[in-house]
C-alpha cells in the first residue's frame, strides 16, 4: 500500500512539474468615470480565456506596485490611472480607467427667476437652516482588511484599505500594526501572534481589526501560544513584518531567446531553431518571433539571401535579447582551370618573358587568377628574370589549382664585364678620402661631412679642368689645421663643416653641399637638435655669385626625377622605394644598377649604407666607380672612400686614403655589399651630383 502511494504521490509530482503557466487577461466594465469618489469600475479577471479568477489575484497599480485590494475601484482625482493583475506566476495585460473632472452647478443658474416672497416661499424647507462650518464636522474613517488571519512565513499577506465617506482614502492615512507604521498597505511576518491593526487620518483614528499570524508549522513543531505572542520585530531589522526589506512586487520575468545555431547556409533548407524561455521554464509558444523585425511563422527559420540578421521575441510588452544569424552565401564548386605558358624556355636577360593565360571552361579567367612562380605571386601574368635555373609555374582561381608548368631559364653567354668610373676618377688616381680623425672624436657624427667634402672638391677639380677659376673665398686643397686628435684633415673642406656647424647630431650630404655652392639651408626648418646645422644661416654660398651661370653648364635632369635648378638632391631612400616599387626578386638589383650606372655617367654620388640587414646604423660613403656584367646589365662591384674604414681596419691613421671594392649581391629583399672592414652593408640612399660640363 505504501508504495502505490509512492508511485501516486510521484505521478502527482510529474504532473504538477509538467503544468504550464497559466494566462490571465485584466478587463473593466467601463473606462471612464467620474472623479466623485461614488463613480466605480468593476475589475474582472479571466484565466486561460474560461475561469473567472477575480477572487483569487491581486489588482496592482502600474505605476506605484501598491495593492488595489479589492476589484472596485472610485476616486476623487481626475487622472488617468492604469493596473495589472497577478496571478500564480502569471502576469496580465495593463488597463488604463480614466477618471474625468465632475463639473460645479452653475451657482448663477437661476439669477434670471424671479425672487420668492418672503411671506410666501414655496421652498418647504424654509427658514434655511444655518452653515456649520465645514471643520467641525468629521466623518469617520473605516479599515478594511482582505483577510484577519495569514501564516508566518513572511510571504502570507494582509491588504489594508481606509475609506471615509465610502471614498478610498488610504494614500491619505497611517496603517498601524501594533505601534508600528507600516510603509505600504501590505502587511506580512515570520512572527506568530495576535496583532491589532488601525488607521489615522489627521486626529481621527479608525477601527480597530485583530488579526492573527499563525506559526509555520514545519516538521510536526507546535505553532506559537497564541496567548503569548511575540511583539513586531524592530521595523527597522530585516526581518520587521511591518515593513518587509524588499516587498513583493508582481513582476514579470524577462524572457530570453536562444537559437540551436547562428550560421546557416543560404540554401532555403538549412533552418535554425529558436527558443524561448522565461525563468527556465520553456514560453517558445507563447512568443512571437522576429527576424529583421519581421514576425515569422513557428518557431524556425531558413533564407536563400545571404546576409546578417537580427532575431529577438516578444511576450505581450516583453522584449527578448537580440541574437544574430549568419546567412553564408551558397558557393559553387570552382570549375578545373588551365595553365598555358606562350613558351617554357626563356634567357635569364631580364626582358625575355613568359606571358601565361588561365582558361576555364574555354574562358579566358586570367584577370580573376593569381599565377605563382616557386611559390611567389607573380605581379602580372608575365615572368621573366636574370637568375638561370628552373622553375615551376602555377595558377590558382578561389579553391581550384591549375597543373604545373615547367620554365626553363637559361643564363646568358658570357659577355665579359665593364669596369665605369666617374669623370677624371681611375682606381689610382682623381678620387678623395676623408677620414675622421679618432673614432669616438669630436667629428664622430661627421660622415656627411667627409663625404660632402669628398664630392665638392672633385667638382672643383673638374670646374678647373674645364677653364674656370675658382671663384673668391672658395676652399680647395688638403687641411692646414691640426684638430686635439693631433692630425690634419685630406681636405680643407671638412676644416669648414667641423668649425662652422653644429654636429652634435648627423647630417646629410646634399644639405652639405648646397649650403656650400649656393648658402641656402635646405634644412632651416628641422627641429633644433635634430641634425647638424650652421651655426650661421648666412655662411657658406661660395659659388652665389656665379651660380646661375655654373647651373647652365651641368646637367640636372635625371631620368628618375626631374630636379628644378638643383644638381644634388636626395630623392630615393632605396630601402623605401623598392618595398613601394612593385619589383620582385633580382629585377630591384636591375634598377639599382640601372641608378647606379646613370648617376656616375653625370658626376659622382654620395652613397648612404646600413651596417645592418634591417635599414639601421645609416652611413654615408662616397661612390667613384661601379662594374657591370654586360650581358645581363647587373652591377657587380663598386668602388667607395669611407670616413670610417680606417679605423675599422685597425690602421687608426686618418691620413691613409684607401678607394675600397665592395662585391654587389642580391639577398632576396635588399641590395647587397660585400667587401667592408665591418662586414656586410646593405644599400640605402643614392644621391647624385652631377659635374660641371656633364650637359654638354
Amino acid at each position: 500500500m505504501k508504495k502505490l502511494l509512492f508511485v501516486f504521490s510521484l505521478f502527482c509530482l510529474i504532473l504538477t512539474s509538467c503544468k504550464k503557466d497559466p494566462v490571465i487577461t485584466l478587463s473593466v466594465d467601463k473606462m471612464e468615470i467620474s472623479a466623485d469618489g461614488k463613480d466605480i469600475t468593476t475589475f474582472k479577471v479571466i484565466c486561460d480565456d474560461e475561469k473567472d479568477v477575480t477572487n483569487e489575484c491581486q489588482i496592482f497599480f502600474s505605476d506605484t506596485k501598491k495593492e488595489l485590494g479589492t476589484n472596485t475601484f472610485s476616486t476623487t482625482e481626475p487622472n488617468t490611472y492604469s493596473f495589472y493583475a497577478t496571478y500564480e506566476k502569471a502576469v496580465s495585460n495593463t488597463v488604463s480607467i480614466t477618471a474625468l473632472e465632475v463639473e460645479e452647478e452653475n451657482e448663477d443658474e437661476d439669477d434670471n427667476e424671479e425672487p420668492e416672497d418672503p411671506e410666501n416661499p414655496e421652498d418647504p424647507q424654509e427658514p434655511e437652516i444655518p452653515e456649520i462650518p465645514q471643520d467641525t464636522i468629521v466623518s469617520p474613517i473605516t479599515l478594511n482588511a482582505s483577510k484577519t488571519t495569514i501564516i508566518a512565513d513572511g510571504k502570507d499577506k494582509i491588504v489594508f484599505n481606509v475609506t471615509q465617506d465610502s471614498l478610498d482614502i488610504t494614500n491619505d492615512t497611517k496603517i498601524y500594526v501594533g505601534e508600528n507604521k507600516l510603509r505600504l498597505n501590505v502587511f506580512t511576518s515570520k512572527t506568530a501572534g495576535t496583532y491589532i491593526a488601525y488607521a489615522t487620518k489627521g486626529e481621527v483614528k479608525s477601527n480597530e481589526i485583530t488579526i492573527t499570524v499563525k506559526a509555520v508549522d514545519e516538521n510536526g513543531d507546535e505553532p506559537e501560544d497564541p496567548e503569548n505572542p511575540q511583539e513586531p520585530e524592530n521595523p527597522q531589522e530585516p526581518e520587521d513584518p511591518q515593513e518587509p526589506e524588499d516587498p513583493e512586487i508582481p513582476e514579470e520575468k524577462p524572457i530570453v531567446i536562444s537559437a540551436s545555431k547562428t550560421n546557416i547556409t543560404a540554401n532555403g533548407t538549412d533552418i535554425v531553431t529558436f527558443t524561448v524561455k522565461q525563468d527556465n521554464n520553456d514560453v517558445t509558444g507563447n512568443t512571437e518571433i522576429y527576424v529583421n523585425s519581421n514576425k515569422i511563422d513557428g518557431n524556425t527559420f531558413t533564407t536563400t539571401v545571404a546576409g546578417t540578421y537580427k532575431a529577438y521575441a516578444q511576450k505581450g510588452e516583453l522584449k527578448s535579447n537580440e541574437i544574430s544569424i549568419t546567412a553564408v552565401a551558397v558557393v559553387e564548386p570552382e570549375k578545373p582551370i588551365e595553365l598555358i605558358a606562350s613558351t617554357t624556355n626563356i634567357t635569364a636577360n631580364g626582358n625575355d618573358a613568359v606571358t601565361f593565360t588561365v582558361m576555364q571552361e574555354n574562358n579566358d579567367v586570367t584577370s580573376q587568377a593569381n599565377i605563382f612562380v616557386n611559390n611567389q605571386k607573380l605581379a602580372s601574368n608575365k615572368f621573366s628574370t636574370y637568375a638561370a635555373g628552373t622553375y615551376t609555374a602555377y595558377a590558382q582561381k578561389n579553391g581550384a589549382r591549375s597543373n604545373e608548368i615547367t620554365i626553363t631559364v637559361e643564363a646568358l653567354p658570357d659577355m665579359g664585364k665593364t669596369i665605369v668610373f666617374a669623370e677624371g676618377v681611375s682606381l689610382t688616381s682623381g678620387w678623395y678620402d676623408v677620414n675622421k680623425l679618432k673614432n669616438g672624436g669630436g667629428d664622430i657624427n661627421m660622415c656627411w661631412a667627409a663625404s660632402a667634402s669628398n664630392i665638392i672638391q672633385w667638382w672643383q677639380d673638374r670646374y678647373v679642368a674645364a677653364g674656370n677659376t675658382l671663384p673668391a673665398g672658395a676652399v680647395t686643397g688638403p687641411g692646414t689645421k691640426i684638430y686635439p686628435e693631433g692630425y690634419k684633415y685630406n681636405l680643407a673642406l671638412m676644416e669648414l663643416y667641423r668649425d662652422l656647424w653644429w654636429n652634435g647630431k648627423g647630417g646629410s650630404t646634399d644639405h652639405g653641399v648646397i649650403w656650400y655652392f649656393e648658402g641656402r639651408n635646405i634644412q632651416q626648418y628641422a627641429s633644433e637638435g635634430t641634425l647638424a646645422q650652421p651655426n650661421d644661416n648666412t655662411s657658406g654660398g661660395y659659388y652665389s655669385s656665379i651660380w646661375n651661370q655654373i647651373l647652365q653648364e651641368t646637367y640636372h635632369e635625371y631620368s628618375y626625377l626631374s630636379f628644378s635648378n638643383l644638381i644634388a638632391g636626395e630623392f630615393n631612400n632605396y630601402s623605401i622605394w623598392d618595398n613601394g616599387s612593385g619589383l620582385q626578386g633580382e629585377a630591384r638589383l636591375k634598377k639599382f644598377s640601372d641608378l647606379v650606372v646613370e648617376f656616375i655617367d653625370r658626376g659622382v654620388v654620395s652613397f648612404v649604407i646600413s651596417l645592418n640587414s634591417n635599414g639601421g646604423l645609416l652611413h654615408a660613403t662616397t661612390l667613384w666607380g661601379y662594374e657591370i656584367d654586360n650581358a645581363t646589365g647587373m652591377i657587380t662591384k663598386l668602388w667607395i672612400t669611407d670616413s670610417d674604414d680606417m679605423h675599422q681596419s685597425g690602421s687608426g691613421d686618418p691620413t691613409v686614403q684607401m678607394l675600397r671594392e665592395y662585391s654587389v649581391s642580391f639577398d632576396g629583399s635588399k641590395v647587397k655589399l660585400s667587401g667592408a672592414p665591418y662586414g656586410n652593408c646593405w644599400a640605402i640612399s643614392l644621391l647624385p651630383v652631377s659635374g660641371y660640363g656633364s650637359a654638354k
